[in-house]
């Protein structure tokens, strides 16, 4: 079964304020500088989360998790830092729309590009 766009938002609505909060209030304590820094602490995240257990704990939340395309096996920690990086830095908006108008499958861009769908758990 596959995962609605609605599911997916609020997954990354759990995520934003898993991460966001605590490091957004880190980032006023700490010295300007530190953005990349948290960046790459959410990046760290959400490839450890669905390389080692193919979902975020916001996937978890909303009873959604990440598989490849082929054999609905994990994608692998290649295919995760693939994803993470074409939906968090080249493709957001584009991909926001893409999985919207995917009435069929809801694939975003980085779904496409790293052979991916999410499903219900």
């Amino acid at each position: 079964v596959l995962a609605t766009v609605g599911g997916r938002v609020l997954a990354r609505l759990v995520d934003l304020l898993l991460i966001g909060v605590p490091w957004g209030l880190v980032f006023l304590i700490i010295p300007v500088g530190t953005g990349v820094k948290v960046g790459l602490i959410a990046l760290t995240y959400l490839v450890y989360e669905t390389a080692t257990r193919t979902n975020t704990v916001g996937k978890r939340a909303t009873h959604i998790k990440v598989v490849r395309t082929d054999n609905g096996e994990p994608p692998g920690w290649g295919r995760t830092l693939l994803r993470v990086l074409v939906v968090n830095v080249l493709t957001w908006l584009v991909n926001g729309m893409k999985a919207l108008f995917d009435e069929r499958r809801h694939r975003g861009v980085h779904d496409w590009a790293a052979g991916t769908v999410v499903v219900a758990v």
